[in-house]
């Protein structure tokens, strides 16, 4: 649109000046760290399992686990060990990549840290001691994070009241794992805002971290009113079911008779 000269004489002196501003670089690695942490904390509690079915016998598993790392933490002998670990070495071959690589870095990065808590002992002139725990850890973590890559979250608290677990332990679980992702989704919404928003160089990112902490607090205390109104409204007693009544099968009873004589084979 054309301007009249009156108009133009109406206009301040320095609203018709060209001002060029370029905001000093800041390093935004904090925030942007901050978001890939709480992104892949995010994408793990997001991750759907198997399929909850007959199939799946999520007690099973979690049993069978569990009984697993006890017999490897009881061994003494390193032959056991192998057949275990020859155990999770099949049952890796038919998860996916992502699973893959998630059990082995977990177990990788416990075993380094348990060999360099007891490098003393090797010096101390017993590094059969070193092996022998740091072997351990790794075949028990490899367990724990395989049992968590091939089960999802549903099922492990499904498999939890097979074992007569109380509803309280299962239901703290249950909503913590469930507000995490709700949460994280508010604290990175919150996050990508104040990067748009950050103009320039910010000096005090603490402060603005700290800030969203706050705000992540104050709306947890909203939803956990809310989730409380929602479950007196719903009539919620705090018992969970089992929807489906499973049985004991024979390959079950079977698995874990073989495992056992296996081990008091091997440790004779």
């Amino acid at each position: 649109k054309r301007i009249s000269k009156m108009e133009q004489k109406n206009i301040p002196e320095w609203m018709t000046k060209e001002e060029q501003y370029e905001p000093k670089k800041d390093a935004d690695g904090f925030m942007t760290k901050s978001m890939l942490q709480l992104i892949g904390v995010l994408a793990k509690a997001r991750r759907k399992g198997g399929v909850v079915s007959e199939r799946n016998h999520a007690s099973f598993w979690l049993c069978l686990t569990m009984y697993l790392i006890l017999l490897v933490s009881c061994s003494r002998t390193i032959y056991f060990h192998g057949c275990v670990l020859a155990g999770i070495l099949i049952r890796l071959c038919f998860v996916s990549e992502k699973s893959l690589l998630s059990v082995w870095k977990t177990a990788l990065s416990a075993t380094l840290f348990s060999m360099l808590v007891l490098l003393p002992a090797a010096w101390m002139g017993s590094p059969v001691t070193l092996f022998l725990v740091s072997g351990k850890v790794c075949l028990s973590v490899s367990l724990v994070s395989l049992l968590t890559e091939t089960l999802s979250w549903n099922e492990l608290t499904q498999g939890m009241k097979g074992f007569h677990v109380p509803d309280i332990f299962i239901f703290t679980l249950d909503i913590t794992l469930k507000y995490i992702v709700i949460l994280g989704e508010v604290c990175i919404h919150m996050l990508q805002a104040l990067q748009l928003r950050s103009v320039g160089k910010n000096r005090k990112k603490g402060t603005a971290f700290a800030g969203i902490l706050g705000t992540a607090f104050l709306k947890s205390q909203t939803m956990a009113e809310e989730t409380y109104q929602a479950m007196v409204c719903r009539g919620f007693e705090g018992t969970y079911r089992r929807p489906v009544t499973r049985k004991i099968k024979w390959w079950q009873i079977l698995a874990f008779a073989g495992i056992t004589s296996w081990y008091i084979f091997l440790e004779r």
